[in-house]
């Protein structure tokens, strides 16, 4: 309901997961921005919490609480790092840290400043003056000293930056300069600004290759607003960011649908899980109105490195399992025909779709999801052959609305297999290859019987497996999700 930004701020304390929003209660615009709160046990099921953070009279933060992150203090205990507005103080973006009132409420529904000041202000030479938001923060443990990174733009405004800041007591911070910035002549798509930069230790599944990525979310002119990423280390004695490659890689081909950036170590099992946005590109400001709400957050994702490349791969975490509400089909090693004779009769939006397919002479093949009986609505998710990139094709998904146009991801299929899973949630597509590339956009189907499910190919291909799988609400126990039948 209402209106959400980038989730931000996970922590794990007491047994239970928190993750905090950019938030408006009031509507779905933005304006007053809050921190909304969720709370859950495996970070798929989760609860509405009041909201965290306010802004309210005074001289911190009257103006707005925008984006930050959390760590803990010297007990181990959660704090929160946020931007705070202060629209009469130039610059108006500050840090602020706030605290649990009550460590024993297991869902820390209030929260209080930890000081009363802001703990960090920009000084001119620091970045980009005036532009200085977004903390991102964690404790080494060794060391018992807090690093803080913060989005801005390099002082003579030819590109983005993080600002590196470090702490021995969370009051006191020491300015350490910039802590990464790329070339904003070769890279002009950076923007003048970066928001949302994150730092995290990213291992293979073997845990023999470690390395760290390091993500942001480009802002001002110019920018291309998606996730970019290097990876690369953190060294200490220049404190500075090395990456290994020069250019930023994107981490989502779906044109600015997955962006806002926000992760941590997850202490229950040592993955590395990233939180996003997942904008509501495709619906104006009225529609949102009538609708009630605008954006939503993107599925979880684990991210890990690839035991003989080293190279990035990521995938929604495993306890999406814990959605299913059933399993309506699986199969494995069938044709085409076989398997679309099984699809007849199923559909709905509120699916998983795990699909494994080998290519043996097609140039195109895929899936159509959310298709009408009479094939004029529908979406396709396809391997395209000949450019070797993963697609999703927009132009029939809705016959409300201009379609969104053709998607690609580049994807080299070595063995001729391609893997997908696809989460359909509503609007909301998220498409997944081979945990090496992501697709993620919105879709807006106007005719009640565009659910259904095909798949399609212009030559021969093996469906190596085809599991589908009903999703409830992750609020509650129940669902309400319109769907064709059922395979037993």
């Amino acid at each position: 309901g209402h209106w959400m930004n980038e989730p931000h701020a996970p922590l794990y304390y007491n047994g239970k997961y928190h993750l905090f929003y950019q938030h408006n209660p009031f509507g779905p615009f933005w304006h007053q921005i809050h921190w909304g709160h969720w709370v859950s046990d495996d970070m798929v099921h989760w609860e509405h919490v009041k909201e965290a953070i306010a802004p309210e009279a005074g001289d911190l933060a009257p103006d707005g609480i925008w984006s930050g992150g959390a760590s803990v203090d010297r007990d181990g205990n959660p704090v929160l790092f946020i931007t705070a507005g202060n629209d009469s103080d130039k610059p108006n973006q500050r840090v602020a840290i706030y605290r649990p009132v009550d460590l024993d409420d297991p869902y820390l529904t209030e929260w209080t400043p930890l000081y009363p000041e802001p703990v960090i202000e920009q000084q001119q030479d620091q970045g980009d003056f005036g532009e200085f938001r977004d903390p991102f923060v964690w404790k080494d443990e060794d060391e018992n000293r807090w690093y803080l990174i913060i989005g801005s733009g390099t002082n003579n405004n030819n590109g983005g930056t993080a600002l590196l800041y470090t702490s021995e007591d969370l009051e006191h911070w020491e300015y350490h300069g910039n802590f990464f910035e790329s070339d904003a002549g070769k890279y002009p798509f950076l923007g003048e600004h970066w928001e949302l930069p994150v730092l995290l230790p990213v291992k293979s599944e073997d845990g023999k290759v470690k390395k760290e990525i390091f993500m942001i979310s480009p802002h001002g002119a110019g920018a291309d607003v998606e996730v970019y990423y290097w990876l690369g280390r953190f060294d200490k004695q220049s404190m500075r960011f090395i990456p290994e490659h020069e250019e930023p890689r994107l981490m989502d081909y779906g044109d600015g649908f997955f962006t806002g950036p926000s992760g941590f170590v997850d202490p229950k099992t040592g993955r590395t899980v990233v939180f996003t946005i997942a904008q509501g590109k495709g619906r104006n400001s009225w529609e949102d109105y009538y609708s009630g709400w605008a954006h939503t957050a993107g599925f979880p994702v684990s991210l890990y490195l690839d035991n003989e490349t080293g190279e990035l791969r990521f995938a929604p975490i495993d306890e999406l399992k814990n959605a299913r509400e059933k399993n309506m089909l699986e199969l494995e090693n069938s044709t085409l025909h076989e398997a679309n004779k099984k699809l007849k009769v199923l559909g709905g939006d509120l699916l998983e779709i795990d699909l494994e397919i080998e290519n043996l002479g097609a140039a195109q093949f895929g899936i159509q999801v959310r298709k009408d009986p009479d094939g004029i609505e529908y979406t396709s998710i396809y391997y395209d052959a000949k450019d070797r990139q993963l697609k999703l094709d927009r132009l029939n998904s809705s016959i409300d609305q201009a379609g969104l146009g053709v998607r690609g991801a580049p994807l080299q299929l070595d063995d001729g297999r391609i893997s997908l899973k696809i989460l359909l949630d509503r609007s909301l597509l998220e498409i997944y290859a081979n945990d090496e590339v992501s697709l993620t956009s919105r879709i807006f189907p106007s005719m009640k019987t565009s659910m259904g499910l095909e798949l399609f190919a212009d030559g021969e291909i093996v469906v190596h497996k085809l599991n589908v799988y009903r999703m409830k609400s992750i609020y509650s126990e129940t669902t309400t999700e319109p769907y064709y039948g059922n395979v037993e």
